[in-house]
C-alpha cells in the first residue's frame, strides 16, 4: 500500500498542476469571458449564444471562488471555517497567522541561542531522538499486583477477523480535516476514494489480521511542534503531535474502538478518563466530597495533586506489554499493539521541513487513536500500586460515608490526586508508591509542578510534608482539571453557569451527557422567553446545536432565545431562523430536517415556558421515580 499510495501522490501532484489549475488565472479568465459580454450588452441586445457564454462565465466564477475557498480551509484548518464562514480572506489570514505562531525562529541550544535553520532542525532531531531512546536495562515487575481483567468472551471477540462494516464505520469516525501524515492525505480524501481504494484496504486489514506486521515506511509520522507558551525557546517548551500517515491510523482507530468497548472491564472506579459512562466531573466532584467530609469531621487530611512529567512521552513499552498481559489480553492482539508501537518511525517538522526520520523506543503518540486508551493501562499500574499499599496498611486513606469507605486515589488520565490521612509514615508511602511506580512504567513526576494540600493540619506539619515530597505548598480553593475543589460558591456558580454546559457538552468524544437529572427535563415551550433556541432541549430528542452542527455554525444568533427566531402574523407564529450566508450541501439538508421539526412547534401568546419530566405521565417530577431510576441498572445512559 505504500507504493500504491506514492504513485497515486505523484499523479495527484500533476493533475493539480494540469487539472485543477491556478484558481488566480482562471478566476481572471472568467471575469474577462463576463466583462466581455457586457460590454457587448452596452451597445446591442445579447444573443441566446451570447446569454449562455455569460452564465457560464459567472459559472466558472463561481467555481473558481468556491475552489479557492477550500484551499485556504484546508491550509487554516479552523473549526470555525470547516463549518461556516465564507470569506476566504479570513481563510488566508487564519492560515497565515497559524504559521506565524508555530514557526520556529531560533533555539537554545545548551545555552546558546541558535537561530541557522538546520542547527534548528538538528537540534530538534537530536532532542526528540533522545526523548524517545528506549531504555537497556529490565524494569521491575511486582507479581503480586492485582488488577482486573477482560473475560475469556472479549478476549476472543478482540482478536476476530476485520470486518467491511468495522473498518467502514473507523473510516466515517475520522475527522477528515485533520492534518496529513508523511504520506501526503487526508481522511476527507479516503473517504471521497473510498470507492476505489476499499479493497486495498480490506486487503490490508486481512494481512494484519494474519500476521500482525507492518512494512516499512506504513507507521511513519510527522512531528509537529505547537508551542505551550508565548515566545517558546526551548524544545521542551513544545508539545510532539504526530501527524500520522491514514493507512496505519485507519488501523489504529479500528483498534482503538475494539478497545474502546471494554475498557471499562478493567479501568477502576477511581479513572474517570475514556470510559463510557464516566466523564471529567465525576473525579472534581467526588474530591469536593472528600474535602467537604474531611472539614466536617475535622480530621487531619493531605491532598497531593501529582504532575507528571512527558507522560505520553515516557511509557515503557514492557511496561504496557506486562499490563495487557495480566488484565488478560491474548497473545495475538499483544502482539498487535506491540507491532503498532514497535514499527514506529518520526521525523520533526520544523517550519514545515522535515529532519531526518528516526526510530523509537518508547513512548506513546499524541495523535494516535490508540494512545488514549493505552495511557488507561498505565495508569491501572499505579492504582495497583496504592491499592497493594493500602490493602497491607501502609497507606492510609480517608474514610467517608456511613459505611466508610476509603478513598485514597483519583485519576483523570494522567491528572491524579492522591490522598490520606494527615501523617508522616503516610507521606513517605506516596513518595516511595510513586517511585516504584516510575521504576515500572518509566512515568516520572514532577515535584516541583505538584503540590500538597493539608486539611485540620498546622502549617508547620504542612512545610514539612512539602519538603519530604520536594514539592510546593497548596493552598485552598485549588483547580483541579480546570474545575473549582473547595469553593462551593465557584461549584455552584459554574453549575449553572453557560461554561458549566459547554464543559458537559464538549468534555471529549467519551464525555458526552450522560447525567440523568439533566436528561430528565424537557421544555414545554409557550411563548419562547426562557429557552435558548440552540442549547436547551425543547424539541427532538437532543438540543438542536447537537443535532444540526453545521447549522448551529452558520446561525445569527447563536445565543438566542426562540422567540427571537421568527415572528408573529396576523395571530399565528412564522418560523425566521437566519444564517450569515446561504446553506449548500449537507447544510440544506440540515435547514430541510429543521423547518420540518419546527412545524409541528407553535408558540403561545401570553403563556410560559415551563419544564416537563419526561419519565412521568404528566410531565411532574416525582422524586420515587427518579429513584427508581437510579436504583435500575438501565439508568446508565450509552453513546
Amino acid at each position: 500500500m505504500p507504493a500504491k499510495a506514492k504513485a497515486v501522490k505523484g499523479v495527484l501532484k500533476g493533475w493539480n498542476k494540469e487539472v485543477f489549475g491556478n484558481m488566480e488565472a482562471l478566476y481572471g479568465q472568467a471575469v474577462k469571458k463576463v466583462e466581455q459580454v457586457d460590454m457587448q450588452n452596452e451597445v446591442s441586445d445579447l444573443e441566446e449564444a451570447e446569454i449562455v457564454k455569460r452564465q457560464e462565465g459567472f459559472s466558472e466564477m463561481w467555481d473558481c471562488i468556491r475552489k479557492r475557498e477550500l484551499i485556504w480551509k484546508q491550509k487554516s484548518r479552523n473549526k470555525w471555517v470547516r463549518e461556516g464562514d465564507a470569506n476566504t480572506r479570513f481563510f488566508h489570514i487564519v492560515a497565515i497567522g497559524r504559521r506565524a505562531h508555530n514557526n520556529i525562529a531560533g533555539l537554545m541550544c545548551e545555552g546558546v541561542w541558535c537561530e541557522e535553520p538546520d542547527a534548528v532542525k538538528n537540534e530538534s532531531a537530536k532532542y526528540f531522538r533522545k526523548l524517545f531512546q528506549g531504555d537497556s536495562w529490565n524494569r521491575p515487575k511486582p507479581a503480586d499486583l492485582k488488577f482486573q481483567q477482560i473475560s475469556e468472551e472479549k478476549k476472543e471477540w478482540l482478536e476476530r477477523p476485520f470486518s467491511v462494516e468495522e473498518i467502514e464505520e473507523g473510516l466515517r469516525s475520522c475527522d477528515g480535516s485533520k492534518a496529513p501524515g508523511p504520506d501526503g492525505f487526508n481522511f476527507n480524501f479516503l473517504k471521497f476514494a473510498w470507492h476505489c481504494i476499499k479493497e486495498d484496504f480490506i486487503n490490508f486489514f486481512s494481512e494484519f489480521h494474519r500476521n500482525g506486521k507492518l512494512v516499512r515506511g506504513l507507521n511513519s509520522s510527522f512531528i509537529a511542534l505547537i508551542p505551550k507558551k508565548l515566545n517558546a525557546v526551548e524544545l521542551k517548551d513544545f508539545r510532539p503531535i504526530s501527524l500520522i500517515g491514514c493507512v496505519y491510523k485507519l488501523l489504529a482507530k479500528v483498534l482503538a474502538n475494539r478497545l474502546k468497548s471494554v475498557i471499562s472491564e478493567i479501568v477502576n472506579d477511581t479513572q474517570s478518563a475514556f470510559v463510557g459512562g464516566r466523564q471529567l466531573v465525576d473525579s472534581v466532584l467526588v474530591l469536593n466530597e472528600v474535602v467537604d467530609e474531611v472539614k466536617k469531621r475535622k480530621k487531619p487530611a493531605f491532598v497531593f495533586k501529582a504532575d507528571f512529567e512527558k507522560a505520553y512521552d515516557c511509557v515503557d513499552w514492557s511496561f504496557l506489554d506486562w499490563m495487557l498481559e495480566r488484565c488478560g489480553f491474548g497473545t495475538k492482539w499483544r502482539g498487535w499493539i506491540t507491532e503498532c508501537l514497535s514499527t514506529a518511525r518520526i521525523s520533526v517538522l520544523v517550519n514545515g521541513s522535515p529532519t531526518r526520520e528516526f526510530e523509537v523506543g518508547k513512548g506513546l503518540r499524541q495523535g494516535d487513536p490508540l494512545s488514549p486508551f493505552l495511557f488507561l493501562l498505565i495508569s491501572e499500574g499505579l492504582q495497583g500500586l496504592v491499592q497493594r499499599a493500602v490493602t497491607e496498611g501502609m497507606l492510609h486513606g480517608i474514610e467517608i460515608g456511613k459505611q466508610g469507605m476509603t478513598m485514597s486515589l483519583l485519576q483523570f488520565a494522567d491528572d491524579t490526586i492522591i490522598m490520606g490521612r494527615a501523617d508522616a509514615e503516610n507521606i513517605r508511602m506516596v513518595k516511595d508508591v510513586l517511585k516504584w511506580f516510575e521504576l515500572m512504567s518509566g512515568l516520572r513526576i514532577n515535584f516541583r509542578k505538584s503540590s500538597v494540600f493539608g486539611y485540620n493540619v498546622s502549617e508547620k506539619w504542612l512545610r514539612g510534608s512539602a519538603g519530604m515530597l520536594h514539592c510546593g505548598v497548596g493552598r485552598a480553593p485549588f483547580l483541579y482539571l480546570g474545575l473549582p475543589v473547595d469553593d462551593i460558591t465557584a461549584i455552584e456558580c459554574a453549575r449553572t453557569s453557560k461554561l458549566w454546559r459547554d464543559i458537559i457538552r464538549i468534555g471529549g468524544q467519551s464525555l458526552k451527557h450522560r447525567n440523568l437529572l439533566a436528561e430528565g427535563f424537557k421544555w414545554e415551550v409557550g411563548e419562547g422567553k426562557k429557552v435558548a433556541f440552540w442549547h436547551e432541549w425543547w424539541v427532538g430528542d437532543k438540543n438542536l446545536r447537537d443535532l444540526f452542527p453545521r447549522l448551529f455554525e452558520l446561525s445569527v444568533k447563536k445565543e438566542g432565545k426562540i422567540f427571537e427566531m421568527g415572528f408573529w402574523e396576523e395571530g399565528k407564529w412564522v418560523w425566521k431562523v437566519e444564517w450569515r450566508r446561504g446553506t449548500i450541501g449537507r447544510e440544506k439538508n440540515e435547514e430541510e430536517l429543521l423547518e420540518k421539526m419546527l412545524e409541528g412547534v407553535h408558540l403561545k401568546e401570553g403563556v410560559g415556558d415551563v419544564w416537563k419530566w419526561i419519565h412521568e405521565m404528566e410531565g411532574k417530577y416525582v422524586v420515587k421515580i427518579v429513584y427508581d431510576l437510579l436504583a435500575s441498572t438501565e439508568c446508565v445512559l450509552e453513546d
